[in-house]
């Protein structure tokens, strides 16, 4: 009770509300301190766009127009109305605009190579080719395009939160522009574990790590879009047991109550 007393306290109370407005604004200021220290909050640390958390200003919003509503004039209230309209009609031209600006992206390319191209192995890891209409070919530095997967690249502007807010945590050292069975001075080849992002500790290795050399095997059932072995951590073992055995209980339940609305369905129908 002398809690909840506590909380009755209008220091208190002012004091939760300031922390609650001003938490937005302190997460989205960037220090290498202060952002290692985020990366270690669960959820927040997770969060790839902190600029979302403003969306606590909502509810104030919201109270801020009501307090308007009624404590204004109506004199006043009908040009603040105005003006709103006015807005609101402002913003859904912008978006229009901007869809049309936007829209020219042409999803076939990502549906026809779904539908008909043949998957094939990767053999080399480095930035894309482009070729215009006279055959002049260049180099594409920086790929942002959704489609540039089916070419065998990455999107460069992929984002992976583990490695920090500015990939700060990344592992530079084995970047570069290489075949895929060449290994670097390290043994490292250029392509990374997927299993290290996943299950680091299991798999012996850290998120972003690459494989070496003496992994080729698994490498090449990696690259020919093939299975190949990875351990798993115990809770997932643990929750894929509990997956398949849910799934017998359902199966189970369906069967028995199936049978059950028979027979009753049966004995309501049959003779007296």
């Amino acid at each position: 009770t002398d809690v909840f007393r506590l909380f009755d306290h209008g220091l208190v109370q002012n004091s939760m509300l300031a922390i609650l407005l001003v938490f937005p604004l302190a997460i989205n200021v960037y220090h290498p301190d202060w952002n290692d220290l985020l990366k270690a909050i669960p959820i927040i640390g997770s969060s790839s766009n902190l600029v979302r958390w403003l969306a606590v200003y909502l509810p104030l919003l919201c109270l801020i127009a009501g307090w308007s509503w009624r404590h204004l004039e109506k004199p006043h209230i009908v040009p603040l109305l105005g003006l709103l309209f006015v807005l609101m009609l402002y913003q859904a031209w912008v978006q229009t605009e901007m869809h049309m600006e936007s829209n020219a992206y042409d999803k076939e390319l990502v549906t026809t190579a779904w539908e008909f191209a043949e998957p094939s192995a990767i053999k080399e890891v480095g930035a894309p080719i482009a070729t215009d209409k006279n055959g002049n070919k260049r180099v594409i530095q920086s790929t942002k395009f959704d489609h540039i997967f089916t070419q065998g690249s990455s999107n460069a502007l992929c984002y992976e939160p583990i490695f920090g807010y500015r990939l700060e945590a990344l592992q530079k050292n084995h970047l570069r522009i290489s075949e895929i069975n060449i290994p670097d001075k390290d043994g490292f080849l250029v392509l990374k574990n997927p299993a290290c992002y996943v299950y680091p500790a299991e798999n012996e290795c850290r998120p972003g790590m690459h494989f070496m050399a003496t992994e080729w095997d698994r490498v090449k059932r990696f690259v020919n879009q093939q299975d190949f072995d990875a351990h798993v951590s115990m809770h997932r073992l643990i929750l894929n047991w509990l997956g398949g055995l849910s799934l017998l209980l359902v199966v189970g339940l369906s069967v028995w109550a199936g049978t059950a609305i028979w027979r009753a369905a049966r004995k309501t129908g049959g003779p007296a």
